[in-house]
């Protein structure tokens, strides 16, 4: 079986070693779970995929050490989440499981807050989606209305009133 070893965990080829890929992959596998049978499978985990890459990527591109290591938390924060199964993933806290990795989140966020670092707009982003949300979307409390692109009608109500 190969192995190999990203952002401190072990990916096996069961397991996309892409942190974007697997969690929207989960993220696509998951809505099917829950009675989701659209069409556009292969489109939302593309465009998904484009999304979370998107805020990892600029994170990344700042100079500053601390918007670096928030990307860096929140890869592993999918990695962990893409690894859980639908009935954990599906649950507001992951079933406890990949509780170390949404700390790291909330520690990061903490420490750019701290610094008083500009990761520019995306940090409210990130940080704002690391902390409770009860929007269904995945999208959801970013401070964009995601529906119809990118999740159901009535799933972003925090962003689309």
């Amino acid at each position: 079986m190969l192995k190999t070893t990203m952002f401190g965990l072990t990916c096996m080829a069961l397991v996309s070693c892409d942190p974007s890929q697997a969690f929207c992959e989960k993220s696509a596998e998951c809505s099917e779970d829950n009675g989701d049978d659209s069409d556009d499978g292969q489109d939302d985990v593309a465009i998904c995929v484009e999304v979370v890459d998107g805020l990892t990527d600029g994170l990344r591109a700042n100079q500053e050490a601390e918007c670096k290591a928030l990307a860096d938390a929140i890869s592993a924060q999918r990695a962990c989440q893409g690894g859980l199964s639908c009935d954990d993933f599906n649950k507001e806290d992951d079933g406890g499981k990949c509780d170390d990795q949404g700390d790291l989140v909330n520690e990061r966020c903490q420490d750019i807050s701290d610094a008083e670092v500009d990761c520019e707009s995306l940090l409210s982003f990130s940080c704002a989606s690391s902390t409770s949300c009860d929007d269904e979307c995945e999208f959801g409390c970013d401070g964009e209305c995601d529906e119809p692109d990118l999740c159901g009608a009535g799933t972003d109500t925090s962003d689309c009133g």
